[in-house]
This record gives structure tokens, C-alpha cells and sequence, in this order.
């Protein structure tokens, strides 16, 4: 497996450029705490709910059934296994049950997963209110349920996204196909965000322009480009909305179809 480590190009302007290092290091070290951080919990988030309705694990299972139009209510031992302590050895539920649990107790999926703090919002509505953030990784045993989606590695020879797809297989940017043991092997972190989106929120104390908000938003926007190709890496920096995207002069060069995919866009008013 040959998996190219890219160190992040910036071009002239850049506020990252302005810092040093060795100071940012220490800053985000300092402001990272137990209480800032987001991280899979549905085992809790399970458990809290459940107890906060005072339903015992029978009844959840019976509830559940009956919110999903089963004929036989979910097992004490299904639910007991949801709840494990360590959720390292927690089983996790399937897309289905758990759209139905979140749906059960009120609270958005992401809110369920634990990678929410507000029971109304998803993790991106969050994220986006808060000031300091830490990555939110996914544990193996919840990562087939990310299959068609894009996933942030993190490892020691490669950073940055890679394709899950339905066989269970990741691609990266340049298309090369691995399997997932593959890739852990390399010591790898899967996470939902990019590091690049945590370090603007953590050293910048600015927020990422929510997607619902991009195509309206009219001042002048840091972009930052989840990708490991060298090339598209050289995009980073200012731009102004287009007619169908962002762009320089009016010439459009990230489409807003690729926003959050490819490319992130943050409210970082510092000066050239």
C-alpha cells in the first residue's frame, strides 16, 4: 500500500502561515478539555433516555417494536448490549432502529450518537455554535454505517478523505481502491471532520459557514480544501460568491455542489 503523507500547500496570505507552529500546538493543547470533547456515546445516550422516560430495557424493546411496526418486541439482551458501558464493546444498532430510537425519544440522530450536545440539532448545527472543538472519530464498529460516504483519514502515511463504499472498500483521491484492514493497518483515525475544520475552530475562534447559509452569503470567505491532492490544496484561501459557487473575479472555482465534500468555507476576518 502506498499512501503519500501531503503536507497542506498554502498560498501567499495565508492566516495559518502568520502563526507560529510551536504556539499553535500549545494553544489548542490548552483549550482541549473532557468537556469539549464530542465522541460516539450512543451507549449512553441510549441508556440517559431510556432511564430519563423510567422505561426499563423491556419496555424500551417494546416501544421500539412497536414505533417500528415489528411483531415481536427487540430483546432485553439486544437492548443491554446497546448499553454497554465500554463503547468499545457496545453493538450498535442499525440505521432503522436507530432513526426509530431517536424518533422514540425526540432527539436528532446525531444528538443519540453523542456527536450533538443539543437534542434539536445535528452535529454540524452544533458544531457550527461552538467556539472549541475536538474531532469526532468513528469507531470501528459504527464505520459500516458511513458505507457511501466520505471519511477523514488520519494515519501515519496519508491524510484526508476517502470514499467508503457499499463492498466496504475505500478510494482515495486519486482512486486507488483499498480495504479497510488495509488502511488500519497504516494506524489510521477515521473520523467525520477534517482536522483543517477543527484547527480553524479552535485557533481562530471563527465558525464555518453553515451549508444551509453558503449560497446567500455575500462577504468575503476563507476557504479551506479537504483534500490530500497537492493541486487542489493550492485553491485555499479568500474568495467571493458567484453566481454558482465561489470564485475570484467573478470566475467560479468551487461549486457549490462539492461544499462540505471538498471544500469548507469560514467567517476568518483576518487581514492579507
Amino acid at each position: 500500500m502506498d499512501l503519500n503523507k501531503s503536507n497542506l500547500q498554502l498560498r501567499k496570505g495565508d492566516p495559518i502561515a502568520q502563526m507560529n507552529n510551536a504556539e499553535n500546538k500549545n494553544h489548542i493543547a490548552n483549550q482541549s478539555n473532557a468537556n469539549q470533547f464530542l465522541g460516539y456515546k450512543l451507549n449512553t445516550r441510549i441508556r440517559a433516555l431510556r432511564t430519563s422516560k423510567g422505561w426499563s430495557q423491556a419496555e424500551l424493546g417494546e416501544r421500539l417494536a412497536e414505533t417500528m411496526g415489528l411483531k415481536a418486541r427487540i430483546p432485553i439482551s439486544t437492548i443491554a448490549s446497546w448499553e454497554h458501558k465500554n463503547p468499545a464493546v457496545a453493538k450498535i444498532p442499525t440505521h432503522d432502529k436507530i432513526e426509530a430510537l431517536s424518533n422514540l425519544f425526540d432527539v436528532s440522530v446525531d444528538y443519540l450518537k453523542g456527536l450533538s450536545e443539543d437534542p434539536n440539532q445535528s452535529a454540524i448545527e452544533f458544531i457550527s455554535t461552538q467556539t472549541h472543538i475536538q474531532k469526532i472519530d468513528i469507531l470501528p464498529q459504527e464505520l459500516a454505517q458511513h458505507m457511501g460516504e466520505p471519511v477523514w483519514i488520519a494515519s501515519d502515511t496519508y491524510n484526508g478523505w476517502m470514499l467508503l463504499t457499499d463492498y466496504y472498500e475505500l478510494i482515495d483521491s486519486k482512486g486507488n481502491t483499498y480495504a479497510v484492514t488495509e488502511v488500519r493497518q497504516q494506524n489510521a483515525v477515521f473520523s467525520i471532520f477534517p482536522p483543517c475544520h477543527v484547527f480553524f475552530k479552535q485557533v481562530y475562534n471563527r465558525y464555518v459557514i453553515p451549508e444551509n447559509q453558503i449560497r446567500n452569503y455575500r462577504e468575503r470567505m476563507w476557504v479551506c480544501i479537504n483534500s490530500p491532492d497537492k493541486t487542489l490544496q493550492e485553491l485555499n484561501g479568500w474568495y467571493t460568491r458567484t453566481a454558482d459557487g465561489l470564485g475570484v473575479k467573478g470566475k467560479t472555482l468551487l461549486s457549490f455542489d462539492s461544499y462540505f465534500d471538498l471544500w469548507l468555507a469560514y467567517t476568518t476576518p483576518l487581514s492579507d
